[in-house]
């Protein structure tokens, strides 16, 4: 599709990256074309030529998950992480943060090491189901993003345990999650000032207007929970199904 685009003969490039290495060759293309390319949300590995990044800081958002559930659950307990694909440098970067808070901040607490659900909601749910089978002192699980939080709250949630959840993403599903208090904590992130900044690092690269341009920019994630989900300055950051007119 990327490449595709190329034909277009579109005067910017704003990519969220699906894979941080495969989606290099097509932006080579852009950039051979004197095309300015802006990475936003993800980045790639090979960040040569790229007119900006924009993203948000991923392990700010792991370590304020970790307060955040570390503080609900007082600091005690095993705590278990659903990450998603092995390897994928956003997961890994959210999984750092999360450990370096919560060995930091709760050293009483036992943190299992990451499983991997590859982002199918399914497949957390089984897995949460398993580890609280296997650790009766299960107190926090923090799923890595939208699907893996979704999964492990449903296993928490058709178990009628008390367990805390943590989550990444203010996705419609994440969400509804939150406002039921399945998920109890949630990691999101400012995509309205990643869109904006996009768009105005674009039109400065193609206006000449190289000082304006920050790169990499790195912003802060904020923390939503059950009990703020509906204070109009943290539900402006939850993300919509449809765009609206």
């Amino acid at each position: 599709m990327v490449q595709s685009l190329l034909a277009t003969s579109p005067d910017a490039l704003l990519l969220v990256p699906s894979d941080s290495s495969a989606l290099r060759p097509a932006v080579d293309q852009f950039l051979s074309a004197d095309i300015p390319v802006i990475t936003v949300d993800t980045g790639l590995e090979d960040t040569s030529g790229l007119t900006a990044e924009i993203m948000s800081d991923n392990e700010q958002g792991g370590g304020a998950a970790a307060q955040a559930l570390g503080e609900a659950i007082g600091g005690e307990g095993t705590v278990a992480i659903i990450s998603g694909v092995p390897g994928a440098t956003t997961d890994i970067a959210r999984v750092d943060g999360f450990r370096a808070v919560m060995e930091e901040q709760f050293p009483n607490v036992t943190l299992l090491e990451p499983e991997y659900s590859r982002s199918v909601v399914a497949t957390a749910e089984s897995q949460v189901q398993s580890l609280m089978l296997a650790h009766d002192d299960l107190a926090g699980v923090f799923g890595v993003n939208g699907n893996s939080a979704t999964g492990a709250a449903n296993a928490v949630a058709n178990a009628g345990a008390d367990i805390v959840v943590a989550g990444y993403d203010a996705e419609p599903g994440t969400v509804e999650q939150l406002r039921s208090g399945n998920i109890n904590i949630l990691v999101v992130q400012d995509f309205i000032q990643e869109g904006q900044l996009a768009v105005q690092y674009a039109y400065a690269a193609l206006t000449g207007d190289e000082s304006a341009i920050e790169t990499p920019r790195v912003l802060e994630n904020i923390i939503a929970t059950t009990e703020n989900a509906d204070d109009p300055e943290v539900s402006k950051y939850f993300y919509i199904p449809e765009c609206q007119a």
